[in-house]
């Protein structure tokens, strides 16, 4: 709109301060009308594309935080996932010591010692599958929180990419002879 307002400055002042005849007039006021029309064009499609660019950027501003906050819940997941997986270990080796206890006992009655062992042993077996079964789990979430967070590193990198080139489509300037607002 200032190119406008500058053109038609322009060319009121060329038309009161000149006496031109009327095909060099006519030829004047082509001129600086074909020059209005190509700024105002070059306008609206700066300021299209830095609408799609604002969009893109809170599309994109909206997708880190979901990305953002999945990795948190990853993380708590994986928190609690290590603890499970301390509490186990702490159950198999207690269980372990319990075992030796047994093997260290000298044989009474074995008949109840040998079922209490099995018993045992079967815990032990139940505990290491669990332990096992955390630790597979523990790996899997660990693997999709670093596939996120390279997701999220890479939405950083589109933004501040939009973001960039959203500053440069706001300070490009018009380079026509007759506009006085500078070359780029």
């Amino acid at each position: 709109m200032h190119s406008l307002d500058l053109g038609l400055d322009t060319l009121s002042k060329t038309v009161t301060s000149k006496a031109l005849p009327d095909a060099e007039l006519q030829e004047f006021v082509k001129e600086q009308k074909n020059s209005l029309q190509t700024e105002m064009l070059r306008y609206e499609e700066v300021t299209a594309e830095n609408c799609k660019t604002h969009e893109s950027n809170v599309c994109l501003k909206s997708r880190l935080d979901a990305q953002q906050q999945h990795c948190t819940r990853l993380e708590e997941q994986i928190k609690g996932y290590e603890k499970v997986e301390v509490d186990l270990k702490a159950s198999c080796e207690q269980l372990e010591r319990d075992l030796g206890v047994l093997k260290d006992v000298p044989p009474i009655d074995t008949s109840g010692l040998e079922q209490e062992a099995l018993d045992l042993r079967q815990k032990l077996q139940k505990a290491r599958e669990d332990l096992t079964a955390v630790n597979t789990k523990v790996k899997e979430i660990e693997k999709e929180r670093d596939t996120y967070e390279v997701t999220v590193s890479k939405l950083i990198l589109v933004a501040m990419v939009l973001t960039i080139s959203r500053a440069i489509v706001k300070t490009s300037r018009c380079s026509c002879a007759s506009c006085s607002r500078g070359q780029r």
